[in-house]
């Protein structure tokens, strides 16, 4: 029978202290460090979801609707929001009147979307509903929803069908939210589900920007989507680890840091 240190209790507190630091948890990476089986941990994930505590994906866990504080249909802002709006204004200074761009869902990319209101003749592809929201209104902007399968509780699409129609489109600029970033493992997010349809944006743009507060810097996630090359530029904040950041320029990323 596997080991099992810490008390069923302990062990689903430490779980939750982790989720809140973190963001999400991996079922591996528990079972690893508490000494126990993956069928324990994923018990343990569905007694707290029962609870109302997170909520179970595909390999781990992140937190629930109610735990993010976030009211539905808008991306969580709360933690780190003016790393992340900060993020967000010097990415959009990056840009030009009339570029073409693709933009995926995320917290971080939704501040970026408010950031480009300023801009005219943008032409956005986006598989983020809020975003679509968001932008539809401008003007003189044209927006292009990609179709597919929904994701209804984060606001998204996927799918063959969602790459069926990104495939038909280029772009100047991808600006890309990520879940983690770090030279050994590379880019990651938190969504199995939007890895192919990163993944086309990246190649069928000129330029890819990737957008992530100091958090997501030096950890890993989910589920991998690239590596960090000589193509793409970081744009973080201030407190990012200079040694992480170090580590990424000699992989040849360019990182740049938004200051106040």
């Amino acid at each position: 029978m596997a080991r099992d240190p810490a008390g069923m209790q302990e062990r689903r507190n430490r779980i939750l202290e982790s989720l809140k630091t973190d963001g999400f948890v991996m079922v591996g990476a528990l079972a690893k460090h508490f000494g126990t089986t993956e069928v324990t941990i994923r018990s343990d994930l569905q007694a707290l979801e029962r609870e109302g505590l997170l909520r179970r994906m595909a390999g781990g866990a992140v937190p629930s609707r109610s735990e993010e504080q976030n009211s539905p249909g808008v991306p969580r802002l709360n933690r780190f929001q003016e790393e992340k709006k900060r993020i967000a204004a010097f990415a959009a200074k990056m840009i030009h009147d009339g570029e073409r761009l693709f933009i995926n869902s995320g917290s971080t990319t939704y501040a970026f979307a408010e950031a480009l209101k300023e801009h005219k003749g943008l032409n956005i592809v986006t598989n983020s509903i809020q975003i679509a929201r968001l932008l539809g209104d401008v003007h003189s902007f044209h927006v292009i929803l990609i179709g597919g399968e929904l994701n209804s509780y984060d606001g998204f699409t996927f799918g063959i069908d969602a790459t069926d129609m990104l495939a038909r489109y280029r772009a100047g600029y991808a600006v890309l939210s990520l879940d983690g970033i770090n030279a050994e493992s590379g880019i990651s997010t938190l969504h199995a589900a939007e890895v192919s349809l990163n993944r086309m944006m990246m190649d069928h743009a000129d330029q890819v920007l990737f957008v992530a507060d100091h958090t997501k810097l030096g950890r890993g996630g989910f589920s991998n989507f690239a590596v960090a090359g000589n193509r793409e530029i970081l744009i973080t904040d201030d407190g990012a680890d200079r040694n992480v950041i170090a580590d990424l320029e000699a992989n040849g990323m360019t990182v740049l840091v938004a200051k106040d």
